[in-house]
């Protein structure tokens, strides 16, 4: 596998999304009210 650091052979990598809906998680209750989720 090209690039590969030595240790990393065999290690599965996980990804992870931060979802955090408008400034400062200022419509978090009207999109979990509504089963939405919005990404820009």
């Amino acid at each position: 596998m090209q690039g590969a650091a030595l240790g990393d052979d065999g290690v599965q990598t996980v990804r992870y999304w931060l979802y955090v809906p408008g400034h400062r998680t200022s419509m978090w209750d009207d999109f979990y009210a509504r089963g939405i989720m919005g990404l820009a």
